[in-house]
């Protein structure tokens, strides 16, 4: 089981930086491509593609909060990096990749939608308290680490994102790129959700 594993982050990595090369139109600038890959706790649910996570592991911690703050260095609005991580119990707020769930708590009451609070809900009772292994490639618009959580306490075949597509309570997201992982899986769940 743990040779899967380490076989299994290897692809990751190699996979991971192949992908985000590839993705970036010639010519364009781009962020160096990351990747970091830990193991966590789901602490809190704020939506359906929006969690806090307790990451495991220091390194992998320090290294999204760093990828954050080179990304506020480089833009014109608040990315709130500080609210984003927790030092204190090394948490970030991070954003499900390729995704895209109904709101259900933004700012402007008028885009929350009861299949928002569907998802929401949904989410909260599947994910908190659960242990997730994830990986992140990004630093989203408003500064949160884009990643997949999968495995832990839901066993190996589990990906959240893929996860909730199938379901219906997201729809797969391509507009900035394909997931760089499991795009193949993406896309059958949106045709099999249809």
């Amino acid at each position: 089981m743990n040779q899967l594993r380490t076989i299994r982050s290897l692809w990751l990595a190699l996979t991971g930086v192949i992908a985000l090369a590839a993705l970036a139109p010639a010519g364009a600038q781009q962020a160096t491509p990351f990747q970091v890959h830990s193991n966590g706790t789901v602490s809190w649910v704020a939506d359906g593609d929006t969690m806090r996570v307790q990451i495991d592991n220091r390194s992998a911690y320090e290294t999204l909060k760093r990828e954050a703050r080179g990304l506020q260095s480089t833009v014109d609005r608040d990315l709130r990096v500080n609210d984003r991580f927790r030092d204190r119990d090394m948490s970030a707020l991070v954003r499900i990749g390729n995704i895209d769930t109904p709101e259900s708590v933004h700012e402007d009451e008028s885009r929350n939608t009861e299949e928002g609070a569907q998802a929401s809900a949904y989410v909260k009772e599947l994910m908190e308290g659960t242990r997730v292994e994830l990986v992140c490639w990004d630093i989203g618009h408003w500064g949160r680490p884009i990643c997949s959580l999968y495995g832990g306490d839901h066993g190996d075949r589990f990906d959240l994102g893929v996860h909730l597509v199938q379901k219906g309570y997201a729809e797969y997201v391509g507009s900035f790129g394909a997931h760089p992982y499991w795009d193949d899986e993406y896309r059958r769940a949106a045709q099999d959700a249809r």
